[in-house]
């Protein structure tokens, strides 16, 4: 009996032992994946109906600026092994699509559309008849009251399965925060249907952008509430989970407020380890830290099964094939696949509407949004072209992308060229503020320019800020903030001891002051659904916390952005408040919160390991050596180049304390790893020493924190 067989048949008979008293199904794309109306796949929908539809709207260049639009297309279609290829791919969907509906809204809804199959009949496929023959027929047999249909998918697939048994008919019900219907038979209710993030024939209930996803994300109640009147007793729901992705950020604070406390059961499809092709940057950074995410705290069976599969080796199947009924049964083997050639053509033309300045600025947001700097010529020789006024979302994206390259000077080198080019209100505060930044973070100059220039620019970009947009406003508050941090861990870091208890009080009136004005930027990017530049300043909003005083609030400002980063494969900005988090919780000090500081750590240390962005490897194992130097009671301050902690006493005294305060294996496993990977790779006799020398404003930041 093969390894799929012999767990389904468990829960098999569990139900059949009526040990649950609901059964929801929770449907992923996956099952809709096959058949003569298949659905397309997100590779799909990116590469062939976007990319490349795209790459033949621009096949014959006219002008310098079409030519680096092709350039970049090239790279993220035919550049296999290009970095940029592999960072678009690791997106989520709804971050891709964003960057479209951003710049045509409307050609991004067709595409989905053609994604749907919509305009052409819809013939459900064999995975949608098992699910909709389960449901029926757990609920007919009475092993479940009631039985529960959730899915994600925006296509009509179960909708067809349904309306082809005998009796069996849909009756919408009003006035959700989704599309919901009763499943019917002869006029009797049987079971509920839930379209999670909209049906492809009601436009407005579509969720395919993070601007949409951002509304629940944000806004999680209502549709917590709703679930949870549909699951009174979580501790007797089983959910049977059909798909491979498990990462939708809307759904996993929602499915942990419902289900963690009393631990649902959930029995989750995977790939089988064959067909698995999750690569170690997926793993660490988004698909699998999402799927534990999801179901954290659950009791959780896992069957490796192939949901493209016709025989038993597809668990849907099996399901099915022992609780189905008559009319919905699973049929005969069926085509697979969506026909992207045919369709590469259709998108080609609804994207041909869309002109080069919607195209550069969907490809530029794109790489943005990879953290990458490949859209820094594309956007210059744009703007280089430009007669009128630029958009101010251009000139951001601009600077963003010198600031993705660590080119501080070619950064202010732009913000010169453009602001004494145009004179707009928003370009001047854009340019001044941006300057405030590269020059704080500038390590070629002296000490006293990294706070003068950006004090003046500062003031320079206040002067616009009464005619700038409100979007350009807070970003203003980003850049004074973040400068008024570095500013204060600066000053801390040369201050002595004695200077320290006066410093502390006005340290916190300062913290208050950042942190109301982080506060009230991230609650305006949140009621406009920008989800980046909203993490972003929760991660601010959590630092000041802690200069404040307040580190538990500190702790969940920082948890709440955490999340939203890592919705968005924000790799950079997830490390960032990793390190934050860690942060947070030594300031709480206890000796649980300190091991979870290293954990976390040492969690974004190895996440680190495939950023983009060399410097985060440093944060992050710089963090790490300063809290195990703390616990092991080691001087920092007298640390050399050339020196080094006696590792083995170091991680001996570590586990001594994680022996006595934790049973937790994973700590134990982070510690190994902090001792096998940190002290090993990061070559602590020079390199990390450097870096602990380097980032000293990070390592004098427990001056503060760890209080004796």
């Amino acid at each position: 009996m093969s390894e799929t067989q012999a767990a389904i048949n468990e829960v098999i008979a569990r139900i059949e032992r009526r040990d649950f008293a609901h059964i929801a199904l929770l449907v992923g794309s996956v099952v809709s994946a096959v058949g003569d109306s298949a659905c397309a796949t997100v590779p799909i929908i990116r590469d062939r109906l976007v990319i490349d539809a795209l790459l033949r709207r621009f096949a014959l260049p006219g002008a310098t600026v079409e030519t680096e639009v092709i350039s970049l297309l090239t790279k993220l279609r035919r550049g296999s092994d290009h970095p940029l290829r592999q960072a678009v791919a690791d997106l989520p969907f709804e971050q891709f699509m964003s960057c479209l509906h951003r710049v045509a809204p409307d050609q991004a809804h067709e595409i989905v559309g053609l994604a749907c199959r919509t305009g052409s009949p819809f013939t459900a496929n064999f995975n949608h008849r098992a699910v909709a023959s389960l449901a029926l027929s757990l609920q007919a047999a009475g092993f479940a009251q009631p039985v529960t249909v959730l899915t994600t998918n925006y296509d009509v697939g179960l909708e067809s399965a349904w309306h082809e048994s005998p009796g069996v008919s849909l009756e919408a019900v009003p006035y959700t925060p989704f599309p919901v219907s009763w499943v019917t038979r002869q006029g009797r209710r049987i079971c509920r249907y839930g379209k999670l993030h909209g049906c492809i024939n009601a436009r407005d209930s579509l969720v395919y952008t993070f601007e949409r996803l951002a509304d629940v994300i944000f806004r999680p109640d209502r549709l917590a509430e709703f679930l949870r009147a549909w699951f009174p007793e979580p501790e007797r729901t089983l959910v049977l989970s059909f798909g491979y992705g498990y990462n939708d950020p809307d759904l996993r604070p929602v499915f942990a407020r419902l289900f963690t406390r009393d631990r649902a059961h959930v029995c989750r499809t995977e790939r089988p380890v064959e067909a698995s092709k999750v690569s170690p940057p997926n793993r660490l950074l988004g698909t699998e830290v999402l799927r534990q995410e999801m179901f954290d705290g659950w009791e959780v069976t896992t069957v490796p099964t192939n949901l493209y599969a016709t025989d038993n080796e597809n668990a849907l199947r099996r399901l099915a094939e022992r609780f189905g009924i008559g009319g919905a049964a699973p049929g005969t083997r069926d085509p697979p696949g969506f026909a992207a050639d045919e369709s590469v053509a259709m998108a080609a033309g609804i994207l041909a509407h869309v002109q080069t300045p919607q195209v550069v600025e969907f490809l530029a947001t794109l790489v943005d949004a990879c953290w990458r700097a490949d859209a820094r010529e594309l956007l210059e020789k744009t703007l280089a072209g430009l007669n009128s006024q630029p958009d101010p979302r251009w000139v951001e994206l601009l600077l963003k992308q010198y600031g993705h390259a660590h080119d501080l000077p070619g950064a202010a080198g732009a913000a010169e060229r453009i602001r004494s080019r145009w004179k707009s209100a928003d370009v001047r505060v854009l340019c001044h503020a941006s300057d405030s930044f590269a020059f704080s973070l500038d390590g070629q100059r002296p000490a006293w320019q990294r706070l003068a220039l950006p004090w003046r620019s500062l003031r320079a970009a206040r002067s616009g800020l009464g005619q700038a947009t409100p979007r350009v406003q807070h970003l203003y508050t980003h850049y004074r903030g973040h400068f008024w941090l570095k500013l204060i861990q600066f000053a801390e870091a040369k201050l002595p001891p004695s200077a320290l208890p006066v410093f502390r009080g006005l340290l916190r009136q300062r913290g208050r002051s950042l942190a109301q004005a982080f506060g009230a930027a991230r609650r305006f990017t949140e009621s406009t659904s920008d989800a980046q530049f909203a993490s972003e300043l929760g991660n601010l909003e959590a630092q000041a916390l802690i200069l404040a005083g307040e580190p538990q609030s500190a702790y969940e400002t920082a948890v709440r952005a955490q999340a939203l980063a890592s919705a968005l494969n924000g790799c950079h900005v997830a490390l960032q408040i990793d390190r934050t988090i860690g942060w947070c919780s030594l300031a709480i000090g206890q000796t649980p919160d300190i091991l979870r500081a290293l954990r976390v750590f040492a969690r974004g240390l190895l996440r680190a390991t495939y950023a983009a962005d060399p410097s985060l490897r440093a944060k992050l194992g710089v963090n790490c050596l300063r809290v195990a130097l703390h616990l092991a009671k080691a001087d920092i301050s007298t640390m050399k180049t050339g020196v080094t902690p006696d590792a083995s006493e170091l991680f001996k005294s570590l586990h001594a304390l994680h022996s006595a305060h934790s049973s937790d294996e994973v700590t134990r496993e982070v510690i190994d790893i902090l001792a096998r990977d940190v002290l090993a790779n990061c070559k602590v006799p020079d390199r990390a020493v450097f870096h602990l020398r380097r980032y000293a404003d990070v390592i004098r930041y427990p001056v503060l924190l760890f209080e004796e």
